[in-house]
């Protein structure tokens, strides 16, 4: 199985994960220039939006998961995650 299909599969556990988890799915996927959002979640008890980078990994033998989203992936992330916040307050 190609990196691709295998972190499609680490997106879909996730999406379940959150959903079975009082989450709503608003958007998965989501390109800015200043990077991308893997899943845009609403958590439905606390009424939160939630910006979730999902890395699937099939050992923990490099390490885990969180461990490979570096200093510079967080800040792409964030800027993503104010872009989205940006343009969803334009919309409304």
């Amino acid at each position: 199985m190609d990196k691709i299909s295998f972190g499609k599969i680490g997106e879909l556990i996730a999406e379940k994960f959150l959903i079975a988890n009082n989450y709503k799915i608003l958007q998965k996927n989501v390109y800015f220039r200043e990077g991308e959002l893997d899943i845009v979640a609403f958590e439905i008890i606390k009424q939160e939006i939630v910006f979730v980078e999902v890395k699937t990994r099939s050992s923990d033998l490099f390490g885990e998961p969180e461990e490979s989203v570096t200093y510079e992936k967080k800040i792409k992330t964030l800027k993503a995650a104010i872009k989205f916040l940006n343009l969803a307050r334009e919309i409304h």
